[in-house]
């Protein structure tokens, strides 16, 4: 009985693996598969259990390679498997070969088709529920935030082999009503390659809605959307688009080139001139006397390109530039962020900018990266969406196919203070405070709790996806500290400082805060989600951020301090997807079904 028993677990696990798996093709080589090339896209068989192995893509005609990558390439049955796509619509009716590290005599069951596999993505187990990820894979830069024909769209950098950054990065899609539901799109960019197989990859870039038509690129009424990017193999490119589906190179492209990258691109209306604000770098560490800066060029036409101006010694990839009015005053300055988020004003004459900032100040801190602002955000708000880091690993670790997290967006408003200096801060957007259900419960079980010198776990605030708010006296405390899972964030209110950690992680990441004042006490809202937690200071004075597993349904919230800390209260919150409207209008159509409506009378 049991050689019966053990027999049929191996056939059964055969015919799992070869439901992903195919011996090679008869009479090819090991390591290739030949196709035929009948549709648009490749798919190929990807999984975060995998291990990498280079593939490519070739045409054996002209000796070509069409694509080529670092894959995590599945084999086998895997939970956590996906498909990642080539392009491969400019090869239609040609032999193709597809090429890989072998794995004994079995080959990747590959895919052809016109659009990937349509699945419900929020079923995934350990998605976030109010942040967003990838579809499958790997993302980080947030790239091209755009609000057009009345929805968000969201680009960002991306490659679908790979858990882990590297080459071969495309940008991924995805457009949202309300900035908290999203649907995955069709990938923008992808990767080209040389005939050699050495990527030219789609870089990090930014997008400006033309909604005038400024440019003269848009063949009907409303514009379109012009975006910028840095071609790894070229330069700085222009993609126009109409309709966010077709997207077409510009002829001038490149239209920068030299040691820099990251365009941000707009139309300013001051000076009439199209504007690129690029990170660039001269020098070399090895000389010692390297520099790091943003620079920017000005364009009448957007095909000649003058540059004007280098500013922001030592800020690092990723520009933001924008011009912001200053809350209560009849004024508005410049904000220039860079990719770690610290942030510079000043004044803008059109060709240079002059700063006024005594030195670089922060909004935002910890594991955030490569803060993007919305275009053409409505009511001209400044909302702002940053790529939350995590450990590279840790996604595989935890068997997800998605590895990454955009941020919530945050607004953003310019403050002047009494000693006559500007200061961002932050909010929570109507589109996130309208969806936090209106009143919470109570997370400690004794308001007005005191102690000193001590740490305490919050009794109703465990797992994750929720919001909590607290308000803490800390008149007489030196430092404070909220552990969330196993991340520590410190503030130390006397010192002016914040400090970012993780619970045997070494040290803490360590920065000075832009504190208004000294206040007796601390407010915190903190979005606490499946692999991020978000923590807003005060009143928009700081965002806190950090990226790790949450998903335990037990992990336990943490109060506690260095000298007298008293907790004056403490609410946890639901986070809903939908609206407040929405779910009024929601339960008006469960009661209609449920009352019993009068017959008229005969």
């Amino acid at each position: 009985m049991r050689k019966i028993a053990y027999l049929f677990f191996c056939a059964l696990f055969c015919a799992c693996f070869s439901a992903s798996a195919a011996p090679d093709k008869e009479g090819g080589r090991p390591g290739e598969v030949e196709i035929e090339a009948k549709s648009n896209l490749l798919f190929v068989p990807v999984s975060a259990d995998s291990k990498y192995r280079k593939i490519s893509l070739e045409d054996p005609e002209s000796g070509k390679v069409i694509a080529s990558f670092d894959a995590l390439l599945n084999f086998g049955p895997s939970d956590s498997e996906w498909e990642a796509e080539i392009d491969i619509s400019a090869h239609k009716g040609k032999k193709l070969v597809f090429k890989f590290e072998p794995e004994g005599n079995f080959a990747p069951k590959l895919r052809q088709g016109d659009v990937p596999a349509r699945r419900d993505y929020l079923r995934d187990r350990g998605r976030p529920m109010f942040h967003y990820t990838a579809k499958n894979g790997w993302m980080n830069d947030p790239n091209g935030l755009v609000y057009f024909q009345g929805k968000w769209h969201l680009f960002h950098q991306y490659n679908p082999f790979s858990m882990n950054w590297k080459n071969g990065m495309h940008w991924g899609h995805a457009a949202s009503p309300d900035l908290m539901r999203w649907e995955y799109l069709p990938t923008a960019f992808y990767p080209k390659f040389s005939a050699s197989g050495k990527a030219d990859e789609a870089f990090s870039g930014s997008a400006y809605c033309d909604a005038e038509n400024r440019s003269g690129l848009f063949p009907r009424r409303g514009g379109g959307v012009i975006f910028a990017y840095t071609s790894t193999g070229r330069g700085e490119c222009l993609v126009a688009s109409d309709d966010l589906v077709n997207f077409r190179e510009l002829e001038q492209n490149p239209i920068i080139t030299g040691r820099g990258r990251d365009p941000r691109i707009f139309f300013n209306p001051d000076s009439g001139l199209w504007t690129i604000v690029r990170y660039e770098e001269s020098g070399s560490e090895k000389d010692k006397n390297l520099r790091k800066f943003f620079a920017i060029y000005v364009s009448k036409d957007l095909k000649k390109w003058e540059k004007t101006d280098e500013f922001a010694e030592g800020f690092y990839e990723c520009p933001e530039f924008v011009k912001m009015p200053v809350s209560g005053r009849d004024e508005s300055k410049w904000v220039a962020m860079d990719a770690a988020g610290n942030y510079i004003v000043g004044d803008f004459d059109g060709k240079k900018f002059s700063q006024i900032s005594k030195k670089p100040l922060r909004v935002f801190y910890g594991a955030n990266y490569a803060a993007q602002f919305w275009n053409n955000a409505p009511g001209g708000r400044i909302l702002a969406t940053c790529w939350i880091r995590q450990p590279a690993e840790l996604m595989r670790a935890v068997g997800q196919s998605f590895s990454q997290t955009m941020s919530l967006p945050w607004e953003l408003r310019l403050v002047r203070l009494r000693d006559g200096q500007y200061q961002l801060r932050a909010s929570i957007p109507e589109e996130v405070a309208s969806r936090i259900e209106p009143s919470g419960r109570d997370a400690v079980g004794l308001p007005g709790m005191s102690f000193a010198n001590n740490i305490f776990e919050m009794p109703d605030a465990y797992g994750n996806c929720y919001v909590l708010q607290g308000s803490f006296d800390i008149s007489e405390c030196e430092t404070f500290r909220l552990e969330v899972g196993t991340s520590i964030f410190t503030i130390q209110p006397q010192a002016g400082r914040y400090m970012v950690g993780r619970l045997g992680g070494g040290a803490p990441e360590v920065y000075d805060a832009q504190f208004s004042d000294r206040g007796e006490t601390l407010e915190l809202t903190i979005f606490v989600d499946k692999y991020s937690v978000e923590v807003l200071v005060n009143s928009g004075e700081a965002v806190l951020f950090a990226g790790d597993s949450f998903i335990n349904p037990e992990q336990r919230i943490k109060i506690g301090s260095n000298g007298a800390l008293t907790i004056n209260d403490f609410y946890r919150y639901r986070l809903y997807k939908d609206s407040a409207a929405e779910r009024r209008q929601r339960n008006e159509k469960i009661m209609e079904k449920l009352i019993e409506k009068k017959k008229p009378a005969p």
